[in-house]
């Protein structure tokens, strides 16, 4: 398992590496950063090495305009997730300066151009905060570079040491009010896109395809200028890194290429790719070029990778299905609250991710302390090693449960023993422990999982 998800932070490594930032017809030096988190990685966030102690990972949207007019304001939204063992508090404070020059210290959050509060989060839960920044201050001036600060917990209510793990700049360089130019992006990941946790990296395609068969995607990009792009910009896709792709070249070939319509600044268009053909392999990259044809510039736009899984033959596949908006899964006890040393009810949410229909077969629940394993990052948790799973403290038989290609189904656990000590604890489930499907001694897994309190 821990070799499986460190094949897997390499393969994210790799993909970022490639996808250096760009945009088109950008007013100013090239580079600036597009959207600003506590990850450091671009497009396929990875968890910085810390005590552990630390229970804020955050990670932003694009910046929307990604260079900022004097004067104007810039939007983009926060997702903050607690990957701790207890709640962060509500009321924990958000500060940001559009162009600062220091660092703040925990309290320091006097001359903040816009501040926040959070709601309760819960563990393993993630909040989505909108954010505006105004570029008013008399600091700002057109044609120059503003250095916006970012600092979450900036009280350090939640963490005593926010001040040098939740603080982040990004420069951004400021044009004259009135000016018009264009950006496009892929657009930034959301919670949902991280299925094995953020530090295996994004998921483009949640579908498990097999080798040799030809499938959809979806990708949704972003106008990020203050101007609209034109109808026509070309978005290229490929199914895998095979293929020979020059990022300054306008003139690629292989792969599907889709047409954009006219996109107004900030707003995004979800483009369904077809004709795709999984390659030879148990998992891929997906790769986006955006403005391929080079409408907007001399060069295409960023290039961007997602992963994907590939089955060996047809083969139904069941994996959880992700809470809207959230890192963790639809899972739930009841009661919600269990008793220590009671018994509770485990619903799952399963789905049908593979090409062919299947029986979900027999599913296996874990118990671990919420604080002990961090699912939001390193995936849920699930103990032994694929097809050989060891730990589990309760199992369902489902074998009768047949569910179709892209369909979904609720399974219940019942009888399942409650932990004897009280606090904020993870239940992950795995299902077709006993790999009878093709799909399942061949697919990468991830754990469903959600946190969950024992009262006493």
């Amino acid at each position: 398992m821990a070799a499986l998800r460190a094949v897997g932070a390499l393969l994210a490594v790799a993909a970022v590496a490639l996808a250096a930032p760009a945009c088109a017809q950008l007013p100013g030096p090239d580079g600036a950063p597009a959207f600003i988190s506590n990850l450091p990685a671009d497009d396929a966030p990875r968890v910085l090495e810390d005590s552990g102690a630390n229970p804020i990972t955050f990670w932003s949207s694009l910046f929307v305009p990604l260079n900022p007019e004097v004067g104007g304001k810039r939007k983009f939204t926060l997702y903050i997730a607690n990957k701790g063992g207890v709640p962060i508090a509500k009321g924990t404070v958000v500060s940001l300066w559009a162009n600062r020059t220091t660092y703040a210290a925990c309290g320091e959050t006097a001359g903040a151009d816009a501040e926040y509060t959070l709601p309760e989060i819960a563990p393993y839960q993630t909040a989505t905060l909108k954010v505006k920044v105004p570029y008013t201050s008399d600091s700002i001036t057109a044609n120059d570079t503003a250095t916006m600060i970012l600092f979450i917990d900036s009280k350090c209510t939640a963490y005593n040491e926010s001040a040098q793990d939740n603080q982040r700049p990004a420069n951004a360089y400021v044009v004259p009010k009135n000016s018009e130019y264009t950006s496009l992006f892929v657009a930034s990941a959301t919670p949902n896109d991280y299925p094995y946790g953020l530090s295996f990296g994004r998921v483009f395609n949640k579908n498990v395809p097999s080798v040799g068969s030809t499938f959809s995607s979806q990708v949704t990009v972003q106008s990020t200028g203050n101007a609209p792009t034109p109808k026509g910009v070309k978005v290229q896709v490929w199914p895998s890194t095979n293929f020979d792709i020059d990022i300054s070249s306008c003139n690629n070939s292989g792969g599907v290429t889709i047409e954009l319509p006219k996109l107004g600044p900030g707003k995004t268009k979800t483009l369904t790719v077809d004709s795709l053909v999984a390659p030879d392999a148990p998992d891929s990259y997906l790769l986006f070029l955006t403005d391929a044809g080079c409408a907007l510039n001399s060069k295409p736009g960023p290039l961007r990778f997602g992963y994907y899984d590939i089955a060996p033959s047809a083969s139904a596949y069941f994996g959880g299905v992700q809470a809207k908006g959230q890192l963790s899964y639809t899972v739930k006890t009841a009661p919600k609250a269990p008793k220590v040393n009671d018994t509770m009810t485990v619903s799952i949410k399963l789905q049908n991710w593979g090409s062919v229909e299947g029986a979900i077969g027999k599913v296996g629940v874990w118990l671990t302390p919420a604080a002990d394993w961090p699912a939001p990052t390193d995936g849920g948790f699930w103990g032994g090693e694929l097809c050989a799973y060891t730990g589990y403290v309760a199992t369902a038989d489902f074998s009768d449960v047949v569910v179709k290609p892209g369909k979904s189904k609720t399974v219940k656990i019942k009888d399942v023993p409650v932990p004897v000590a009280p606090g904020w604890w993870q239940v992950s489930a795995v299902p077709d422990i006993n790999c009878t499907l093709p799909a399942s001694s061949a697919v990468r897994l991830g754990a469903s999982y959600t946190a969950f309190e024992v009262v006493a």
